[in-house]
Parts: structure tokens; sequence; C-alpha cells
């Protein structure tokens, strides 16, 4: 196989290839998602095969304008979500010059019966895009990949310009303004009139955030616990742990801690409308049914505010308020892809109430708030697994991937 050098310095470990890709801009996710490398680094090489055997280099598309580095596994469902989200990415950018890459890391090693599923799992979702193998975890361990999935957008000259770490609601909009950037076809006027301020968590609490999420994801929900709760400590200002906690809480059935936490996470970030999905999911629950039904109006009419005034009015509330930016609206892979979409239909559970049938109308509102949060990554449901799927999980758990 033929390596290609990029640039006679690399900043990390030696490497025998450097990616080779066409534009260079500074974009970057919330924090970094990589041990190893950073946003403005020199990328590190990937040389693996697909599933035919077949062998790659990402040299190969150095005539693309970007590449779109996406580590990722089957038991992991933000990985599933966002290895269909990209399926829209390669419709709308494919032949713009973007280049995705699937890395596949499911296991240290990989028998025909996991390559198998791993097909199944890309016919299922109709994936187009080139799907490597990365047998051994080398790749991963080299970018020293903190959660999974992780995705990583590397420029012409081989820098990495963005990258994102466990795919958060927000992901989707940040990866495509990223891409625009990389693909020369982003606005910067538009950028200086929806900008909104990131807020950047302190690196501990990303940490162990990313570590809770991979517990959370797996269905270990005890594990995941302690995490999220040395993340909120880590950072008091990030409403992202308090959000988790919150849906822990709930899922072990702990309403009232829930409910307390969630509000923590709404105070911090008002924006986000899991969040509000999930206060409301409480007080629907508690057959409190006009109050889960004003936080939710509440929550659409703020968010419709928003919308008219932008984020720059200095008379919104958020600009009023001493509490850390909100990041951007959810995309898909969030569940939501702004206001539009966020708002809830709740005509039937109006109608309900307003007949009477109070009890009905709750019901059917916990319905629809399951089922929005189970698009948006927050499944109130246990997923039922055999034993031998209980047994993989634990041993990956085990193993620490």
């Amino acid at each position: 196989m033929n390596s290609v050098a990029v640039c006679s310095k690399v900043r990390r470990t030696p490497v025998a290839l450097i990616l080779v890709i066409l534009m260079t801009f500074s974009v970057s996710g919330a924090a970094a998602a990589f041990k190893n490398i950073k946003v403005g680094d020199q990328a590190l090489p990937v040389e693996l095969q697909d599933l035919e055997g077949r062998e790659h280099s990402l040299a190969k598309y150095r005539d693309s304008k970007a590449i779109l580095l996406f580590f990722w596994a089957t038991w992991s469902q933000r990985s599933l979500t966002e290895l269909a989200d990209l399926r829209k990415f390669q419709a709308e950018y494919g032949e713009k010059g973007l280049q995705i890459v699937a890395v596949n890391v499911e296991n240290q090693t990989m028998d025909e019966k996991t390559l198998n599923r791993i097909r199944s799992v890309l016919e299922e979702n109709e994936i187009d895009y080139t799907v490597l193998i990365d047998e051994n975890l080398k790749t991963y361990n080299e970018w020293g990949v903190i959660a999974t999935p992780t995705t990583a957008i590397v420029t012409s000259d081989g820098l990495v310009s963005f990258d994102v770490s466990s795919y958060p609601s927000s992901a989707y909009l940040d990866m495509e303004q990223a891409i625009q950037k990389s693909l020369g076809l982003y606005v910067e006027e538009e950028e200086a009139a929806a900008a909104v301020p990131a807020y950047e968590p302190e690196r501990a609490a990303l940490l162990h955030l990313g570590l809770g999420k991979r517990h959370a994801e797996k269905g270990f929900m005890t594990k995941a616990l302690p995490e999220f709760e040395k993340a909120a400590v880590a950072d008091s200002g990030w409403a992202e742990p308090r959000l988790y906690l919150g849906y822990v809480h709930l899922r072990q059935g702990d309403g009232e801690k829930a409910a307390a936490t969630l509000e923590e996470a709404a105070q911090r970030d008002p924006r986000r409308p899991e969040t509000a999905w999930l206060r409301a999911f409480i007080l629907a629950a508690e057959e409190k049914v006009d109050d889960a039904i004003a936080l939710l109006q509440g929550y659409q009419m703020s968010e419709e505010q928003n919308e008219k005034t932008g984020p720059g009015d200095a008379d919104s509330a958020q600009a009023a308020s001493a509490a850390p930016a909100p990041a951007p609206m959810a995309g898909p892979g969030g569940g939501v892809n702004g206001a539009e979409v966020a708002v809830l239909d709740l005509s039937r559970i109006l109608a309900l109430r307003d007949e009477g049938e109070t009890a009905q109308a709750g019901k059917a509102l916990e319905g629809l708030l399951a089922g929005k949060l189970e698009e948006a990554g927050f499944p109130l449901k246990k997923k039922q697994m055999s034993a031998m799927e209980k047994m993989q999980l634990m041993m990956k758990e085990n193993q620490g991937q």
C-alpha cells in the first residue's frame, strides 16, 4: 500500500500516512473529541480494509474537498442514528466534494458473525459511503477516541478542522456548517446573524459525560449515574450533565430527583427541547396534565419568540440571563431541527382534556413525549436483551470499549 506525506512535521505520533484533502477552516465542536489529537492538529493516518478485505488509504481521496471521518459501532444507538443521518450529507454534498469514511470500531477482534452483523446494519440503512473495519482498534487507539461515536472533519492540508464526541443533539447542524465551510458553500453573513455563543464545558466534565453516555447507551444506568454526577460537579454551569442525570433518575423510577435535576438543566439551557419534554413527561405521568401542557406551550412560545427576534436581540430573555449560552438547536440524531420541528402538536391532548378525559389526555401526552424522546436518543423503555447480548455488553464494558 502506498503512503503519502502531506507535510514534513507531524505534531503527534510518527505516521506512515497523512490524510490528504483540499481546504482549511478552523471549525470545532464544543470540545475535543480525541485524546491524542485536537482541532488544528495534523490528522493521523488511517489505513484499513473494507468488509470485502480490500485495502484502503484515505490518501486515495486526495481529490475530495473534505473528508468526514466517523468512528462508530453497531452496539451504540447514537452511532446508528448518525450512520443513517450521514446519508443525508452524502446525498447533499457527495458530488460537491465531501467524502464520508465510516470506521467501524466494533470489537478488538472481528469474527464472521460480527462482520455479518455490520453488513446487516449497513444494508438496513442503505449505506452508500465508504465503511472500513478497524480490527484490533489500531486507528481507534492511535487517535485516542474518547467516546463512540466520534466524528472529525479534515481539510485539504490534512488538518482536523472539526470534531464532536458522542453525537449530541446539536451535532448535526454543527457538522453541516463545518462541511459547508470546508466545501466553500457557507455564507459568512448568515453566520453573523444566527451565531449563538457556544458554551465550552470543562474538559474533565466532558470526559465524564462521554463515559456516562457510553454506559447509558448500553443500558448500564447504575454505571452512568456517577459519571454524570462527576461531570455536573466538574462544570457547575453546564446543562448537559444535569439533563442526563434527570434522564437516568427517570429511568430508575425516581421522578422527584429527575424533576429537580431537569429544572437545574432548564435554568442553564432553556432552549434544549429534550429537557422540556422530560419535565413534561414526569408531570403527565403524575396526571398533572394541565401543568405539562402549560410547560410545553411556554417552551414553544419561547422558541417561536427566539426565532422571530434571533439570539442577538438585546431584549431577549437569553441575553438578559446570566446562565451560559445554550447550544444550537438539535438536528437529526437529536430528534429536532429548529423550533418549527421542536414544537409538538398538542391538539389531540387539548381536545381530550377539554372533554374531561384527563386520564386519556395524560396517557396520550406520555406516548407523544416518549416517542419524541426516543427519536432524540433518550429512550424511556429498557431494551430487552438476550442473555448472550447482555454478556457481550458486559465484556465490552469491562474492556473499556
